[in-house]
């Protein structure tokens, strides 16, 4: 018997804690924490504790987008926190964010070519893209204990549109940053019971653990390469995403051209099933048809 292929757009099971950030099983909830989005687990810790975390969460969700007056006066208040976590990243969050010096540092960089690659936690499967400054993105998979390349796939962009998406990466993403910000490994022994309790709560499920890594050449010699573990940063997801999009749009306008055609040899087929009315003979019983 054949295994149930998974859904392409399968919804998780489970529910959503919105202090430690996980997606648990139902059993791992009380009543009254299920309602309140909290963890049996984090409903232990003190409410100091757990405001501590619900505060990292949201400026942690600040990094990388634009901030109304209200945010950054909130962010501004975060830097004085009784909480010295809490005040930590908030300085660390302002200093990414306004502080000069990282403007400074990105102000002339350039990116020549880049190279993305995103590899499952077992090590047997991992999608690569490379890009360089021709427009041109080329998309690998690789499976099987031998790293082989079990698919590939190129794609062409407009110029400009690389560049611009490449001072994205410098200025939005601030990719020359992420080996100071998200390089390294976690500490994997804190994170074990973790992740056994995830594979056995959601053993359909991806694992929610990917490593990654990312290698830049700089217009001005410099190369960059930094790897990071226990998944996926938000920029790092953010490029993904953007390098995905560019297979996807091909996919869609093949979709849409397989439609198109399709319509107009239906069309034709009931273009050519018209009788003309100059040629119709009334012994015929049928009518033409208009």
């Amino acid at each position: 018997m054949e295994p149930k292929k998974k859904k392409k757009n399968q919804i998780y099971r489970g529910h959503y804690c919105r202090v430690c950030g996980q997606r648990k099983a139902n059993e791992k909830f009380t009543g009254g924490g299920h309602a309140a989005h909290v963890c049996k687990a984090c409903q232990k810790k003190t409410p100091a504790e757990r405001s501590e975390q619900l505060a990292i969460n949201r400026l942690d969700s600040m990094r990388f987008r634009r901030l109304s007056p209200g945010e950054i006066k909130w962010l501004e208040k975060c830097m004085n926190d009784s909480s010295p976590k809490v005040q930590e990243f908030a300085q660390n969050l302002h200093e990414s964010i306004f502080h000069p010096a990282r403007k400074e540092a990105k102000k002339d960089l350039h990116i020549d070519a880049l190279t993305l690659s995103i590899r499952s936690e077992s090590g047997m499967a991992t999608t690569e893209f490379h890009a360089d400054t021709s427009g041109k993105i080329v998309k690998k998979i690789f499976a099987n204990s031998n790293n082989e390349c079990v698919q590939e796939e190129t794609v062409t962009i407009d110029v400009s549109a690389m560049r611009k998406l490449f001072d994205y990466c410098v200025h939005k993403y601030e990719i020359s940053f992420w080996d100071e910000d998200f390089g390294g490994q976690s500490d994997v022994d804190s994170l074990e019971e973790d992740e056994e309790e995830y594979d056995n709560d959601f053993p359909d499920c991806m694992p929610y653990n990917l490593s990654w890594g990312a290698e830049v050449k700089y217009s001005n010699g410099n190369e960059q390469k930094t790897k990071g573990h226990r998944g996926l940063p938000m920029p790092v997801d953010a490029l993904f995403l953007d390098f995905i999009e560019y297979f996807e749009k091909d996919e869609l306008a093949e979709e849409f051209y397989e439609e198109n055609q399709n319509e107009e040899n239906q069309n034709e087929e009931i273009n050519g099933d018209k009788v003309n009315c100059d040629e119709w003979d009334a012994s015929d019983s049928d009518p033409c048809v208009f």
